[in-house]
């Protein structure tokens, strides 16, 4: 359990982590650099945009089960305090295929959350009561941190002191490619084994470990030692060394914004269990942005029922704690 967890934990660190990476110039020119930064923060300052993404997660050499393929797309608008996301596709595993299908909306200070041809809807007020309700079943409370109370995370600083101290170019390159059709090739790669053998990085894990079992108290386990840690690391180190990722990003140059951006992932976890040694995850992002600035337009859906009803009715058939 605990190299499970150390892997969830990982995998949330880099989503957190590499957009932080990609404001270092690390041996980018001065010119790559300024028109990298331009691009980010026009796109980020941009009123409005239009965006879709392309998700394909391959899991295979699992077993008797069979492959495990999610296949799914997303589309929609971003605007001054409204967006949408259409998702559709499919997830198969076992022989057998669930549809994606789920439409988000936010307009008006409403969400609201289409499932299986229903509209619910839900507005902050009735976020706030949720929380409520389900705060007596989570190990922090959730409305204290809404408030910037980060006491029930536990102890930071371990996190924060290796976070300050890393020196990312150890373990990760970024690069400006050749152009394609106008738009400037930027790369960012990921060096697995060289992150792991990063003492600076087995900190942060450590503070980040630290932090997790005070949000789960007597729910988790025995934390690990700063020595269970690094070996933990330098043993990751020969297991990743195929592991690859890289995240691309494609730069108009004419308007100076973000116009695609892929996230690529193969990462082998076949050491897991000897049942299974070519056990492999792959994942393909592919998101595409446009429409910077222009006009868009979400429609709250007229026939929505609240949302509070169906959790309040979920909340009341579950056992007491």
């Amino acid at each position: 359990m605990k190299y499970v967890r150390f892997l969830l934990i990982l995998a949330a660190l880099l989503l957190i982590a590499v957009p932080v990476f990609a404001q270092e110039e690390l041996g980018l020119s001065a010119d790559d650099a300024a028109l990298y930064q331009a691009a980010v923060e026009n796109s980020a300052t941009a009123g409005s945009f239009s965006y879709s993404v392309d998700t394909l997660i391959n899991i295979t050499g699992v077993g008797e089960d069979g492959d495990v393929v999610i296949d799914v797309n997303a589309s929609g608008v971003v605007g001054e305090d409204m967006l949408s996301m259409l998702v559709t596709g499919a997830l198969s595993a076992g022989g057998e295929e669930i549809p994606a299908d789920l439409d988000i909306r936010f307009v008006d200070n409403t969400g609201y959350i289409g499932l299986m041809g229903q509209f619910y809807s839900i507005t902050p007020e009735d976020l706030g009561d949720m929380m409520s309700m389900a705060g007596g079943m989570l190990p922090v409370d959730p409305e204290a941190m809404m408030e910037g109370d980060m006491g029930a995370m536990g102890d930071m600083s371990g996190m924060m002191s290796g976070m300050m101290t890393m020196d990312p170019s150890e373990f990760v390159s970024f690069a400006r490619l050749d152009d394609m059709d106008g738009q400037a090739h930027f790369q960012i790669n990921l060096d697995y084994g060289a992150m792991f053998n990063n003492p600076e990085m087995a900190e942060m894990m450590q503070g980040i470990m630290q932090a997790q079992m005070g949000m789960m108290g007597d729910m988790g386990s025995a934390a690990m030692t700063p020595e269970q840690m690094q070996a933990m690391m330098e043993a990751m180190g020969p297991m990743f060394e195929n592991a690859v990722f890289t995240f691309d990003q494609y730069v108009d140059l004419e308007s100076q914004t973000v116009s695609r951006a892929v996230v690529t992932v193969e990462f082998p976890f076949g050491y897991m269990s000897p049942e299974t040694p070519e056990a492999n995850m792959s994942i393909s992002m592919d998101i595409n942005l446009s429409g910077y600035g222009e006009a868009v337009s979400v429609e709250a859906p007229a026939d929505a029922q609240p949302l509070m009803q169906l959790f309040g009715a979920l909340m009341g058939g579950m056992p007491s704690m």
